[in-house]
């Protein structure tokens, strides 16, 4: 039985034409590594995924990367005790990230942070300066915090509408949560004018 010969159709709309489509690898900004890396560090998690059925593990990087030989072996903190600090740093984080203040109005209930993320500059002279945590209410009861906390709730929705705003022409329930985000952006600037 002779194979059937496929049938190229003729491009019918800007979409089904063909176009060069390029990329590279970047860094995720805020994140502890160099942009040089992230060659490296996208081959090395593609073989890892290819060698793991597809599925990316941090535990089996970290298996892979214990080996001197390994690309990404330089990326980790290999003295135990350096590394011990480390970890105990991020669980010192979550410990103050956890506690949740819980707020009922009516029949509406809100869990708010306890504490939040602040850069100290002389605002608590009696604090050091530097970024730290500070109870909810001393963040509002201080503008500049305030503006902290907004510009960085402002930059997560960004983040969020750049990762979603090609989406949206397929996902029509993204529309309204990304002009919202607009919208809080812009009263987010007038607020900041007017202060």
């Amino acid at each position: 039985m002779a194979a059937k010969k496929a049938i190229r159709k003729k491009p019918t709309t800007v979409r089904q034409q063909r176009m060069e489509v390029t990329h590279k690898y970047t860094i995720r900004k805020g994140a502890p590594f160099k942009a040089a890396d992230a060659q490296t560090i996208a081959e090395a998690l593609t073989q890892l995924a290819y060698d793991h059925g597809g599925k990316v593990e941090p535990k089996e990087l970290l298996n892979a990367a214990s080996d001197a030989e390994h690309p990404l072996h330089r990326l980790f903190e290999w003295d135990n005790d350096v590394a011990a600090n480390k970890y105990r740093l991020i669980q010192a984080r979550q410990i103050i990230k956890c506690v949740q203040y819980e707020v009922t109005t009516g029949t509406l209930t809100v869990d708010l942070p306890m504490f939040v993320r602040v850069v100290n500059g002389n605002e608590l002279p009696a604090a050091k300066p530097g970024p730290g945590y500070v109870t909810l209410t001393t963040a509002i009861e201080h503008q500049s915090f305030q503006n902290h906390m907004l510009d960085r709730a402002l930059n997560e929705l960004k983040a969020f509408q750049a990762r979603y705003k090609n989406m949206s022409a397929a996902c029509t329930e993204l529309r309204p949560v990304l002009q919202a985000i607009g919208k809080f952006e812009r009263a987010v600037e007038k607020s900041k004018k007017s202060a």
